[in-house]
């Protein structure tokens, strides 16, 4: 089976990555609204920070390798439950 790919297809990058941008601030925003704020103010100072990085990014690894260089008393292995 041959796979061909047209390279020369004019892909316009600065309107994608508009795009993709527009997204991801929606993406947060949906985050941010059906987050449980109550659950997350209540945690201790570093799994608090960790849960917004993570309502923020979307990420759970890029929430945990922030608080991890950021807040380094937070193991992923207790973060990791957290997620939901």
């Amino acid at each position: 089976m041959d796979l061909e790919l047209d390279w020369e297809e004019d892909i316009d990058w600065e309107e994608e990555a508009k795009k993709w941008k527009k997204e991801a601030e929606e993406d947060r925003k949906i985050r941010e609204e059906y987050a449980d704020w109550d659950f997350i103010n209540k945690q201790p100072s570093p799994i608090k920070e960790a849960l917004e990085i993570l309502v923020e990014t979307g990420d759970w690894r890029v929430a945990a390798a922030k608080a991890d260089s950021r807040i380094p008393q937070v193991p992923i292995r207790k973060f990791r439950p957290l997620q939901r």
